[in-house]
């Protein structure tokens, strides 16, 4: 990553803390982990945020989420898989069902994107840590039990 060709130094810096947010979602790592990771890398405390590491300390962050099982993929834009999970594939069942009562103005895949972005503040449906998962399942529950009680 810190040798991705046509980016600036800073565009580099901001990548790669994007990937590690996302290293740290798919390791299920919490807040606090992920913050120790960090000051243990930097051997300072005060230095637990990803915008105050150099290149060289992302890079070793990176090289620990590696080590712990994080994958990262690069794909193009648009060319984006499905998150297939059990619980990805409940959240679709349940938005279909959405679908299915006439609730959802956009049933889309892309719309379901959405909604996840705007209850968790994640931009993927795979990007939900397996406690945002079971919380998008009940709330489309939820959903699915007011428009049941509707008259």
């Amino acid at each position: 990553m810190s040798k991705a060709p046509g980016l600036t130094f800073e565009q580099r810096k901001a990548c790669l803390r994007k990937l590690l947010h996302i290293g740290a979602t798919h390791l299920g790592w919490d807040d606090d982990h992920y913050r120790y990771i960090l000051s243990t890398v930097t051997k300072d405390p005060k230095r637990n945020s990803s915008t105050q590491l150099t290149l060289q300390e992302l890079d070793l962050v990176l090289d620990i989420m590696k080590r712990a099982g994080f994958t990262p993929v690069a794909r193009k834009a648009g060319s984006r898989k499905r998150a297939t999970y059990p619980q990805a594939r409940k959240i679709r069942s349940l938005w279909l069902t959405l679908r299915d009562q006439g609730a959802l103005r956009d049933p889309s895949e892309e719309a379901l994107t959405a909604w996840v972005k705007g209850e968790f503040k994640v931009d993927q449906l795979d990007w939900l840590s397996p406690a945002q998962a079971d919380q998008a399942i009940e709330r489309l529950k939820k959903w699915i039990d007011r428009l049941e009680k509707q008259p």
